[in-house]
């Protein structure tokens, strides 16, 4: 991808916006397991950052974000795993707990 270190990642990633409030963290979930310990690494050092949130993540331009210390030598890793959740939202959206999910109660045994 070619760097626009003007634009916000928002706008050159759409991701749902119902997706913003969601740590940063769940972006680990679109990662394959051998980009797995770089993802790690980089999410760890945006959340020392002060990037909390995956709104708070696109809410940055390209300039912004390779400011962060040692965040430019994976920024790669990172747009594709931005891109792959643009693709497949579902993909880091969580798991909502059904009726199923929960252990019956004494009443219902």
């Amino acid at each position: 991808m070619k760097k626009q270190p003007d634009k916000l990642l928002k706008v050159l990633f759409p991701i749902p916006v119902e997706l913003y409030p969601l740590w940063i963290r769940y972006i680990e979930k679109a990662a394959l397991p051998e980009e797995l310990p770089k993802i790690n690494e980089l999410t760890r050092r945006l959340v020392r950052a002060k990037i909390l949130t995956i709104g708070a993540l696109l809410e940055l331009t390209y300039n912004q974000l390779s400011s962060i210390p040692h965040i430019e030598k994976n920024s790669a890793l990172l747009f594709v795993l931005l891109k792959r959740i643009s693709v497949h939202p579902q993909i880091v959206s969580p798991v909502k707990k059904t009726l199923f999910d929960t252990p019956p109660t004494s009443s219902e045994s």
